[in-house]
């Protein structure tokens, strides 16, 4: 099994009901979890991947992203302890990715007059129209 991987630690919900996504990681000291900041049903995590959920593909995306640099930064030495481990994902390894849902709801909450409220909800459904793949190419992302 890798040593790094992403669970959904259903121990304790949240007031929603949500179960907070996880990431795991071995380590030769012990096991580091790092919370993801995500909540989800937990019915919508299966096989390791968020299924029926408004933001599956970002939150997978996410995911993969997340996984891969923590495995990135454990092929780059063999030395790690769970303190340099965390220091190293939260120093800016492994920023937290915003959503464009959280970044267009900050907008929403600031607009000022109600049509350029209706603006942003335009906007924001029209991109919801696009394959994630088009929207990377549009913004040359990754």
């Amino acid at each position: 099994m890798s040593p790094v991987r992403v669970y959904l630690d259903t121990r304790r919900a949240n007031r929603d009901g949500l179960y907070p996504l996880k990431l795991r990681i071995t380590l030769p000291d012990g096991i580091l979890l790092f919370s993801l900041n995500r909540y989800i049903a937990e019915d919508q995590f299966v096989r390791n991947q968020v299924v029926r959920h408004d933001e599956r593909i970002q939150l997978n995306h996410m995911i993969r992203e997340v996984v891969n640099k923590a495995e990135d930064l454990l092929s780059q030495q063999n030395n790690w302890t769970r303190a340099k481990m965390k220091n190293a994902l939260l120093l800016g390894e492994l920023k937290r990715k915003v959503l464009v849902k959280d970044g267009f709801q900050r907008m929403f909450d600031n607009a000022g007059r109600p049509k350029t409220l209706s603006t942003y909800k335009y906007t924001l459904s029209t991109i919801r129209r696009y394959p994630y793949s088009a929207i990377i190419k549009i913004f040359n992302v990754g």
